[in-house]
């Protein structure tokens, strides 16, 4: 499978739930122009954070523990890869080798890109996933507008599809678009959509939609 490397654009809260997530913003090491946002949690966020400014603690963290643990067996971390995406939350491997021999190991993300900044290791990720996840930088500072034959069809889009698309424009700021467009789908869609908003930790998402399907109760 095709991969794509990435780096490590930065951290930023969660405007969501500031104090106890950030969102880890990766993009493609060709253009720089598509970035990935990742919902973190904040002692991951720390752990990337300290890596990112190449800052050290008195006493070794998780990480630095993990970092000893594969150096004193002999092993090298190759590379870390992104290499699944399931309801909304992304996976990651560890890619470690030994005397020409490797082996993979299951990771968080955000366990793996702080492992990958502290060992300078590359990170990337698979091709097909970041095409579906990633968003260009053109449209996250405003992007063009939509057709009105695209507004017309999103009762018919796939439901996973419009969450992920309703999260773009909350990313853009689009929080007049966003709520135009769940006030133009029907019940049913909008119920589904809620549950998978709240099953990928869209919470925002799931704020809009749940505030829309609660006025039409009152009407």
């Amino acid at each position: 499978m095709k991969k794509i490397k990435l780096n490590v654009e930065g951290l930023t809260p969660n405007s969501f739930n500031p104090q106890n997530t950030y969102v880890l913003i990766l993009s493609d090491d060709e253009t720089g122009k598509k970035k990935l946002p990742i919902v973190i949690g904040a002692l991951e966020a720390q752990a990337i954070s300290l890596a990112l400014e190449n800052i050290t603690t008195p006493r070794p963290l998780t990480i630095d523990l993990l970092v000893s643990v594969i150096k004193q067996t002999g092993h090298a971390l190759k590379e870390v890869i992104i290499s699944n995406l399931d309801k909304g939350i992304f996976y990651a491997t560890l890619v470690l080798k030994k005397d020409n021999k490797e082996i993979n190991i299951d990771s968080r993300v955000s366990d793996a890109v702080a492992l990958a900044l502290r060992t300078s290791s590359p990170i990337y990720i698979l091709k097909h996933i970041f095409d579906d996840n990633a968003y260009s930088w053109d449209s996250l500072r405003g992007g063009e507008k939509e057709s009105e034959k695209e507004q017309e069809d999103y009762e018919l889009k796939d439901d996973n599809w419009l969450v992920q698309h309703l999260f773009r424009y909350k990313l853009q700021h689009k929080i007049n678009e966003l709520k135009s467009i769940i006030s133009n789908l029907s019940d049913a869609k909008l119920n589904n959509m809620l549950k998978i908003a709240i099953d990928e930790e869209k919470y925002e998402v799931a704020a809009y939609i749940r505030d829309e399907l609660n006025n039409r109760k009152k009407e």
